[in-house]
Formats: C-alpha cells, sequence, structure tokens
C-alpha cells in the first residue's frame, strides 16, 4: 500500500522535527570508560599490531590488557610460552598486563568466554583469526570472527593489515552512520574516545532503494533526488551533528558526508583503503542488514574495523 498525501505530509513534518532536534542539540554523546581492554593473539603476523594498538590505547585510556587467545588443545604449551613472553615483555614497558587462559571446545568459545572472566570493555583481535588473510576470498570473514561479531557484547577491533602501525590505524576514523538508534550512538562515542589524537569523518548513507520509495510517494511535489535526500538526510543530521560538536569539544578534526547509494559501497569508497579504521555500528541475530554490512566491509578492506556491541543491560 502506497503513502497517502496525508502520511507524506506526516512523514516529512516529522522529519522537519527532527531536524529542528539536532540544532537543539538533544542527542547527548557521553564518551565510555574503558578499563581493560583483551588482546586475542594468533601467533600469525597480525600479532604485533594487535600488541601495538593495545599498547597505544592502554596508555591513552589507562586501561589494564588482558592477553589471551583462542589457541587449539595441541599448541597449548607453545602458546603458553607465547602469551607469557608478550606479556612480560609489555609489563618491562611499563603496561599493566596479564594473561587468562579459556576453556571451551572452539577457539571463538575460549575467546568468548575470555570477555566475561576478564570484564573486558574492548577486544581487539586479528582478523582472519587462524587464518591466512589471503586464504579467505571477499564473502568471508572467516568462521571464529563470524560468531565472535554475533555474540560478543562489547566492541571488537579488527585488525587487518599487518604492516601498518597505531597511528595508521587511529590517525583517521571513519563512522558510518546509517541509522540512529542506541548502537549507532554507542558507535559515535567510540569512534569520539578513539579519534582523541586523530581525526574523524562521519558518512551519513541513505540507501538509494529507500530514497526511491519515498521519491515515488512524493511524486506530486517533483522533487529532484537531491532534494529528496536533504530531507531524508535529517532523520541522520541529529546524531551527526552532535559528533561534530563534540569533536569541537575535544579539538578533533571532524567533518560529514551525506550520500545515498549502496552502504557498504559508500563505506569502502570514503574509507578509500588507505588505512585509518572504520566504526560501525553492532547488530544481533534479528538485524540482517547490520550484520550483512560488517560481514561485507571487513574482507574488502585492509583498514581495521570497530565493530560497536553494547553490554548486556545496554542492548537495544
Amino acid at each position: 500500500m502506497g503513502l497517502g498525501k496525508r502520511d507524506v505530509e506526516k512523514f516529512v513534518d516529522e522529519l522537519v522535527e527532527t531536524f529542528e532536534e539536532a540544532l537543539l542539540g538533544k542527542v547527548d554523546l557521553q564518551v565510555p570508560e574503558v578499563d581493560t581492554i583483551l588482546l586475542a593473539l594468533d601467533m600469525s603476523s597480525q600479532d604485533a599490531l594487535v600488541l601495538a594498538l593495545g599498547r597505544v590505547l592502554s596508555q591513552r585510556l589507562s586501561a589494564s590488557l588482558v592477553l589471551t587467545g583462542g589457541f587449539p588443545d595441541e599448541l597449548a604449551d607453545e602458546a603458553e610460552s607465547y602469551v607469557a613472553a608478550k606479556k612480560q615483555k609489555l609489563q618491562r614497558e611499563g603496561v599493566q598486563a596479564s594473561a587468562l587462559w579459556p576453556t571451551g571446545e572452539e577457539s571463538f568459545d575460549k575467546i568468548l568466554g575470555t570477555i566475561e572472566e576478564a570484564r573486558a570493555d574492548l577486544l581487539i583481535l586479528p582478523a582472519p583469526y587462524f587464518r591466512d588473510l589471503e586464504s579467505l576470498g571477499e564473502e568471508s570473514v572467516g568462521t571464529n570472527l563470524d560468531v565472535i561479531l554475533a555474540r560478543s557484547s562489547i566492541p571488537v577491533l579488527v585488525v587487518r593489515d599487518p604492516t601498518f602501525r597505531p597511528d595508521d590505524v587511529l590517525g583517521h576514523l571513519h563512522l558510518a552512520i546509517y541509522d540512529d538508534t542506541p548502537l549507532s550512538r554507542a558507535a559515535a562515542e567510540w569512534a569520539i574516545l578513539l579519534s582523541a589524537e586523530g581525526r574523524l569523518d562521519a558518512l551519513a548513507v541513505v540507501e538509494k532503494e529507500f530514497v526511491e520509495i519515498i521519491e515515488d510517494a512524493l511524486a506530486l511535489e517533483k522533487m529532484t533526488e537531491r532534494e529528496l535526500a536533504e530531507r531524508l538526510f535529517r532523520e541522520l543530521i541529529p546524531l551527526a551533528t552532535a559528533v561534530v560538536r563534540r569533536c569541537e569539544e575535544i579539538d578533533v578534526p571532524c567533518g560529514v558526508e551525506y550520500v545515498t547509494g549502496d552502504r557498504v559501497k559508500a563505506i569502502l569508497k570514503t574509507s578509500g583503503g588507505r588505512g585509518g579504521m572504520i566504526v560501525l555500528r553492532g547488530y544481533d541475530a534479528r538485524d540482517r542488514p547490520g550484520e550483512k554490512v560488517a560481514r561485507d566491509v571487513i574482507p574488502r578492506t585492509r583498514a581495521a574495523v570497530l565493530v560497536v556491541k553494547v553490554p548486556e543491560g545496554g542492548q537495544i
């Protein structure tokens, strides 16, 4: 059933009201507190960046590090020596670091269990986990990461390129905004937190298919797609505006770009494959569009990707 004229007018009025809320600053973003960062190692070349990021973030956020790994049982002795050596090196550098040895049948079970045991606020791990980067096509992130992203109750920072340094990752963040939900706001808060010594650019995306549907309903008003998009983007403007304002308060360079089109393509085009970090909101089992974005973006970029989840009690 199509939208009637009154329905269309109500829809437009609601967008205008949302735009006015942005001007009144009704979106309040709070910087999350980070006490513990969990580093999941896999003895790959990507561990160096996982450890380096952990070291830098522990210093910036005054957080402790917990090292772990979803190693198979046959690698238990080797893994224990490996993780112990990494922990001791961090401690010699003045970092508060410890190690936990998880239990479970699968690698993802062990890592997910350690999240709860360590009471971690952020998980950093290589992607793919226990698989060579080149062994996966553009359709897969690997089983371990796939399950961790779906079940984790905390933000997951996925490291992709072992040649990057922490500054390559933290120097430029790209925040994707395609709706305004508690998870989207949480993603914005994490992006602001991690961009404190870099730059943050927000990308507000409206799916072209949605534009076309509403465009048909508004055909009598003879809008151009650009004019229509400007109206549609008002749904995203409050959050984007709040991001810019918060960045101004902490003196972080920030910009916002509004585009229509496929979410994944827009995100990949904006990040440009130049490194940095892409920040996405998390998803649950019912959120197929959100899941698709994360699963499609991660295999197609060398940038680090932060998928922001929320702890139990804070989920939508």
